[in-house]
């Protein structure tokens, strides 16, 4: 491998290490960001059986008929979409 070639494989090395240290500080301060949210709200939409929507901004509970609406949005829109194309 020549000098230039070994000069550019470490710097890209080193600018990687640099750039992956950096995300993975902002990502840790959007992940504590967004447990403050939770637990500010005192919810935890990520616990097992946890089955509520709920807005994060506002802590408000959807009604059950809104929750199974947007549970099925996908599936309903895939059907519509079956049924207008076939």
């Amino acid at each position: 491998m020549s000098d230039e070639r070994l000069l550019r494989v470490v710097l890209a090395t080193f600018l990687f290490c640099n750039i992956a240290i950096s995300r993975a500080k902002k990502d840790e301060t959007d992940v504590v960001a967004i447990m403050d949210t939770l637990s500010r709200l005192r919810i935890n939409p990520f616990s097992e059986g946890y089955t509520s929507l709920v807005s994060l901004t506002s802590g408000f509970v959807a009604e059950d008929k809104v929750r199974t609406d947007m549970q099925r949005a996908q599936k309903l829109g895939e059907e519509r979409l079956e049924g207008f194309c076939y």
